[in-house]
Formats: C-alpha cells, structure tokens, sequence
C-alpha cells in the first residue's frame, strides 16, 4: 500500500511540474519588456499645420498590418468627408487617398486596423489644412484588443515544446504508477 501510495504522489507531483514548467515556458515565450504594438507615426502627423493639401494620409505601425483590416475615414469642415478610393497596406503601412478639393479647417483621421498578432488598434490624429484655421486639438490611440499573452497562440514553438514536455511527463507518471501496482 506505501508503495502505491508513493507512486500515486510521485505522478501528481510529476503532472504539476510539468505543468509549472509550461506555463514558465509559455512566460518566457513573450517577455514583460516587450513593448505593445502601436502606431509609430502618420503623415500628415498629428497636430500639424499644412498649407498644401496632401495627396493621401499614410499611417505607420510598429507590426506588420493584417492585409484587408485597415479602414482609414478623414473628416473635415462641417463633417465633409475627404478620403476617397481604397485604403492600401503593405506591410506596416497603411495608405488612404484624399481628394483633392479641400476647404480651410480642422481634418481628423479616424482609423482602424488589425495587427497581424491579433492586435487591434484604433485611434484619431488630428490636423489642420490652411492657413489662418483654428489649431488641431489631440490626437489618441486605443488598443482595443492584444492577443499577445496567447503566447502557445502567437509563438507555434512554445506551444508545441509546452505540449511535448506535457506528454512526456505523464506518460513516465502513470508509468511509475503502473509499476506500483505490478503491471
């Protein structure tokens, strides 16, 4: 009976160092210091003052852009809306056009995109066309969601070594168990 007894205690403690071993694993797999995914910048840039009007807004991110996620809308005076065609990414950029009749004003892009981790992000920048027009007020960016603590999810090695020291720790559990009783 001690012998099994020992056994039994020797596959629960295998099973829970397995465990505690991949959760290690799946923490190192995404270190705290990692910074998250943002907009790096945007032309036109927040709060600037132009006085030729641009042909498109470009958008510039830290991760690559999940193609077919990004909408980009530019508002301007009196809510007229001045992006016009299709909104086009390539890698970490993201392209609005504008078109080309403008008015004296504040503008503001509204965007939107999908990281190719998962991340959403969504924000506003504000900025003013033409001289003389009242200054653009603050530009915000939201994560609105960041998949990046699925690390088994976003890093298929950690995932697949988290799995294989699983099986291997409970098949030699039950194997001592198996032993305890004669078998």
């Amino acid at each position: 009976m001690r012998k099994v007894l020992g056994a039994v205690c020797v596959a629960v403690v295998t099973a829970l160092s397995a465990v505690l071993l991949g959760v290690l694993l799946v923490a190192g797999a995404a270190p705290a210091g990692a910074a998250s995914p943002t907009l790096v910048s945007s032309s036109p840039a927040a709060k600037a003052r132009l006085s030729s009007w641009p042909d498109a807004v470009t958008l510039t991110f830290s991760d690559r852009v999940a193609k077919g996620t990004a909408l980009v809308r530019v508002d301007g005076p009196g809510g007229v809306v001045s992006s016009t065609g299709r909104t086009a990414t390539d890698g970490r950029t993201v392209t609005q056009p504008l078109a080309q009749k403008a008015g004296k004003g504040e503008y503001v892009v509204r965007w939107t995109v999908v990281l190719q981790d998962g991340t959403q992000l969504a924000g506003t920048i504000p900025w003013t066309f033409g001289t003389g027009a009242k200054p653009a007020t603050q530009s915000r960016t939201v994560v609105a969601a960041e998949n990046g603590v699925d690390a088994a999810r976003t890093n298929p090695a950690a995932g697949a070594l988290l799995v294989g020291v699983l099986v291997i720790a409970l098949a030699w559990g039950f194997k001592r168990l198996r032993s305890a009783f004669g078998r």
